[in-house]
């Protein structure tokens, strides 16, 4: 049986736009590779945190699924994400396959790897962000696929 991990935000769920228009309302221009980076990296804690807020609506307004979506369904996982509660809780309204997934949220590529090292056995991690995939496929046994859409 393959063990497989999945990261939401651009590899489940196209949720790009969402948080650009987010951002956007609240006056922030994010950098180009916004959304595979580190939120910290480029935005202010409470830019961040307004953002947060409004991101719900945006969610369901823009959300879609991306085609590994259909895979999760059939293959079931756990899904280690940065998403914050109030946006898995969104989507979790939006995406019927999501409501009974297993969701870590709220977690840091460095807190993901932590993750993965702690899990029983190795298997299979799948993420839009090269950074976090290049860090899964030093620092744990896991295989780690990059997705883009």
């Amino acid at each position: 049986m393959l063990i497989v991990a999945v990261d939401l935000d651009g590899t489940l769920v196209h949720t790009r736009e969402a948080n650009l228009a987010a951002y956007r309302f609240i006056g922030v221009r994010p950098p180009h590779d916004f959304h595979t980076r580190p939120w910290r990296e480029w935005c202010l804690a409470e830019h961040h945190d307004q953002k947060s807020q409004l991101l719900p609506s945006y969610l369901r307004r823009y959300a879609s699924p991306t085609p590994l979506m259909r895979l999760f369904r059939g293959m079931g996982g756990d899904i280690i994400t940065n998403a914050s509660s109030p946006a898995i809780a969104t989507l979790r309204e939006i995406f019927p396959e999501l409501r009974t997934a297993r969701i870590h949220g709220g977690l840091s590529p460095e807190e993901k790897v932590d993750w993965l090292n702690r899990a029983a056995l190795p298997g299979l991690y799948i993420d839009d962000s090269i950074r976090t995939v290049e860090m899964v496929r030093r620092r744990t046994r896991w295989q780690a696929q990059l997705v883009t859409f």
